[in-house]
């Protein structure tokens, strides 16, 4: 899935494994006009067989912002990449037990 559908921060695709992430060269005329010497396109896919990179992203955010101090309410880029990597890298049981907890809050 393109990171740019997921979230407009290309910081996600730094972060993550680099057998789940593709990059193709930029050929959107109105992409090439805003990304500012970016002409890569990245595509990333999920770690976990049975999640869908849709599920993941519905709870990364909140594995990551407890765990990336930020100042202002702008997480450290640094510490937010060292954060996303520890994501991607966690058991797949676990990651799915995320993913219902959220469901499970939603539907109350």
């Amino acid at each position: 899935m393109p990171v740019s559908e997921l979230i407009g921060d290309k910081s996600v695709a730094d972060a993550w494994p680099a057998e789940h992430r593709r990059s193709v060269p930029e050929t959107r005329p109105e992409w090439l006009e805003s990304v500012s010497g970016e002409d890569l396109f990245w595509l990333i896919r999920s770690p976990w067989p049975s999640i869908s990179i849709a599920d993941a992203f519905s709870v990364i955010w909140g594995y990551v912002h407890p765990r990336a101090p930020s100042v202002n309410h702008r997480i450290d880029p640094d510490q937010q990449r060292v954060v996303l990597a520890e994501f991607a890298s966690l058991d797949e049981n676990y990651v799915a037990s995320l993913i219902a907890a959220g469901k499970a809050r939603n539907d109350d």
